[in-house]
């Protein structure tokens, strides 16, 4: 268990026991061993669908198989989708699959995820959330404030979206209504520090100076609160 926790602990039972494979399942509760893995040269991701992935170690004697199943998102993606399964669970699986290609930083890969699970259940709010965000993150704006909208109307208590859609608002052209959902979500959430640097932006955004002043001080005062945890936020603010 210390293994999925740990990179540390991961190296030191790979070195004891010398793995040549890891299969990990239910990867967003041990998302951090499956980017870990991701980054290191030593391994090789050759498998990945909504419930598991699978690390191949670079070892010579899986030269071949690394050849022919390597991963390589540069060269084009595909991997099968379940056959014979009801559209709500499709549309999971595809859900899932998305999910783990933002973690990995493939956006067009997992917008093309999104867009299918959500013609398969246009009304599901996750599918609308990760497309809005995943289009934002894209520097689509304007595309993705439907699917943020319709999330919003679905589950209006659900705060990742908010700021999804409050900086869709803003990059858009409407950094009126985005200041408003800002204002509002910093009220509930008054020492979330993201929060209070996307207000600032947005005053900054449309020159109201003192009040972005004033809101970076505020940030400021926040990041004070765990200089440690907040010293990339510090350095930006």
């Amino acid at each position: 268990m210390k293994a999925t926790e740990s990179w540390p602990a991961f190296q030191e039972e790979d070195a004891k026991w010398n793995f040549d494979a890891v299969l990990l399942s239910n990867f967003p509760a041990i998302k951090n061993l499956v980017m870990d893995l991701y980054h290191d040269p030593g391994w090789a991701l050759v498998y990945l669908d909504g419930q598991s992935v699978v690390f191949l170690k670079n070892k010579p004697e899986f030269a071949a198989a690394l050849k022919r199943f390597r991963i390589d998102f540069k060269k084009g993606f595909f991997s099968p989708l379940p056959e014979g399964v009801g559209k709500a669970l499709l549309a999971r699986e595809l859900l899932n699959r998305g999910t783990l290609l933002v973690m990995m930083e493939q956006f067009d890969y997992a917008r093309a995820e999104f867009e299918q699970g959500a013609k398969l259940e246009p009304e599901d709010v996750d599918l609308n959330y990760y497309l809005g965000a995943t289009l934002s993150l894209l520097s689509r704006p304007r595309e993705a404030l439907p699917y943020l909208e319709k999330a919003a109307a679905k589950r209006p208590g659900f705060a990742l979206n908010q700021i999804q859609l409050a900086r869709a608002l803003a990059a858009s052209g409407d950094p009126g209504r985005a200041i408003q959902i800002l204002q509002k979500l910093m009220d509930q959430y008054p020492s979330q520090i993201y929060l209070c640097m996307d207000l600032a932006a947005v005053y900054e955004m449309i020159s109201e100076n003192e009040r972005a002043r004033s809101q970076w001080k505020r940030c400021e005062e926040i990041s004070q609160q765990d200089p440690q945890m907040f010293k990339p936020q510090a350095e930006e603010i």
